[in-house]
């Protein structure tokens, strides 16, 4: 019992930190999005 409720509170950190990654991947691409917008401006 211990082990199955430990391999699930894994996957959930797992897909908890994957989601996290993603998030930060989409924000930084965000970022260099505008940093390349505001470059073309000048």
């Amino acid at each position: 019992m211990r082990r199955i409720l430990a391999s699930h509170s894994l996957g959930m950190w797992l897909s908890v930190s994957l989601a996290l990654q993603m998030e930060g991947n989409v924000m930084a691409s965000k970022h260099r999005n505008h940093a390349l917008l505001f470059f073309v401006r000048l």
